[in-house]
Order: structure tokens, then sequence, then C-alpha cells
């Protein structure tokens, strides 16, 4: 649907849409700790993460993290994973994480970060004809 959405806006207005790869600012969540610590214990899958209140992640996808961390308007740039971890984790948080001092504070347990960067990522670029 999207691809004949942006065809469609191309041949009938002023207008051509794409997307392109652009290195772009953002954040990069950074482990600084050993590699394997954040795996997790075997439980369940489990998330609520979008819970304002104590958060968690158990048993799962570190990108599950990034996608939340990726919708919190206070970060105004995109977050990207720059972690290495490919296992399962567990990340339980005492506080929501929608103010940026809170979220440093809340990584900063499991030796995560986020650190000011920049990545090649996907961007839809609007042009006049």
């Amino acid at each position: 649907l999207f691809p004949t959405i942006l065809e469609t806006i191309n041949r009938n207005t002023d207008y051509t849409i794409q997307f392109e790869t652009r290195k772009v600012p953002c954040y990069a969540l950074v482990h600084r700790g050993k590699k394997g610590e954040l795996r997790t214990d075997g439980s369940s899958p489990k998330s609520t993460l979008y819970n304002p209140e104590n958060p968690y992640l158990q048993n799962g996808s570190i990108d599950k993290l990034v996608s939340l961390l990726n919708h919190i308007p206070e970060l105004k740039l995109p977050v990207v994973d720059q972690t290495g971890i490919t296992f399962n984790v567990d990340l339980y948080f005492d506080q929501g994480l929608q103010d940026l001092k809170v979220i440093a504070e809340q990584l900063r347990k499991y030796n995560l970060e986020l650190k000011p960067s920049s990545a090649q990522l996907k961007v839809l670029v609007i042009r006049r004809k």
C-alpha cells in the first residue's frame, strides 16, 4: 500500500517523495558492561515497557527497548541499537521511562547508556519538482 501511495503522490503532485539513506544525528544505545551480563534468566517472555510505572522487559529483545525509546517525545533524535546484544534480556525499571534524566539513571543500572552519535538511516525525503 505504501509504495502505491508514494507512486500516486509522485505522479500527481508537484512533489517527489522517496526514501534515502543519510547520515543523521541520533542517540546510540551502548552497553558498557560484560558481554552476557544482561542475559535473561529464561522466564516466560513479558513486557510492560509502555507502562508509566515500573516498566519491565522479561526475556525480550533489546530491540523492544529501542522501539520504546524511539516513541518518547523528549528524545528529539532517533535511537539506534549499538549494544551488540543479540540474546534476550531481563530489564526491570523502578520508574517510568519518560524523562531524559530518569531514563539515563535507569539505563545506567544495566551498564546501558544513550550517547549522542550519528548513523546512516533511511529517511523520507520530500522535494518540490
